[in-house]
């Protein structure tokens, strides 16, 4: 038991984009036996372009290329140890609805297996949000479009293209038609007179050439953190399925009223 008290630790390897390892993270932080319990992450480097403060909560590692062959070996190690019950073991179950269980092991170290985390059921959001308002209260977002900054509401428009084209198959792409884009900018205008709309997308020719003649549209090319800030700080969104766009609209929706429109269905 005293070695048990003297240094639990959570080791997580992180999987997928920024919006992905949100989840992540709010699964593990939601199975955090105690504010003291260290954090070890492994491949979340691209939360901390979104989140610079992520380095004061846990301890940050990058593989090296030249050794990811090996650290893949390391990892079935460490999680037939887990299952082992020889180190302790957070993973993802599906009952009514997804959850995190937590098995302790011999050892004060415990692996997070917990999958993706997409479910409000088992995240919490405390730390994300801690980190979202310290970047916002940092002053380098000054420049940035505010909510209710001026006369006109801002709403984003999230389309994301490049794998989604042609995943999880052409004839059934996650990708969004603009027909669709389209319906939901006109309902828009119709809940919220004199909108503009900001449109965010990883193939900006496309969403130029799709969206970009109307005058009430902005396609905007900026850096990947500063795009998730002007993001989260519209008065409404219209989301592709996409975890950036969910948890962009998530922070936009702690300050306004939205509405924020997503896909019913991830694709098809």
């Amino acid at each position: 038991k005293s070695l048990w008290n003297r240094g639990k630790m959570i080791l997580a390897v992180g999987s997928g984009r920024a919006g992905n390892l949100m989840f992540q993270l709010g699964g593990i932080t939601a199975s955090m036996a105690s504010q003291s319990e260290r954090l070890v992450l492994i491949e979340f480097y691209k939360l901390v372009q979104i989140f610079p403060t992520l380095h004061q909560y846990a301890t940050l590692i990058t593989v090296p290329e030249r050794l990811r062959a090996v650290w893949g070996l390391v990892e079935k190690i460490l999680r037939y140890l887990a299952h082992a019950r020889i180190l302790g073991l957070i993973e993802e179950t599906f009952f009514d609805s997804a959850i995190l269980v937590r098995t302790r092991g011999i050892f004060p170290l415990t692996i997070f297996s917990g999958g993706w985390c997409q479910s409000e059921t088992t995240i919490s959001t405390t730390l994300l949000d801690d980190m979202f308002q310290s970047s916002r209260q940092s002053g380098w977002q000054s420049h940035l479009v505010a909510a209710g900054s001026q006369r006109s509401p801002y709403c984003f428009v999230h389309l994301r293209r490049g794998d989604f084209v042609n995943f999880p198959s052409p004839e059934y792409s996650a990708a969004l038609p603009t027909s669709w884009y389209r319906e939901q900018m006109c309902e828009m205008s119709k809940r919220l007179p004199n909108v503009q709309f900001l449109c965010f997308s990883d193939d900006l020719a496309w969403a130029e050439s799709e969206l970009g003649r109307d005058p009430q549209v902005t396609v905007v090319d900026a850096p990947h953190r500063e795009a998730f800030y002007l993001m989260a700080n519209c008065d409404a969104g219209i989301l592709s399925a996409s975890t950036f766009a969910w948890w962009a609209s998530y922070f936009a929706s702690r300050q306004s009223k939205g509405p924020f429109v997503a896909p019913f269905f991830w694709s098809g």
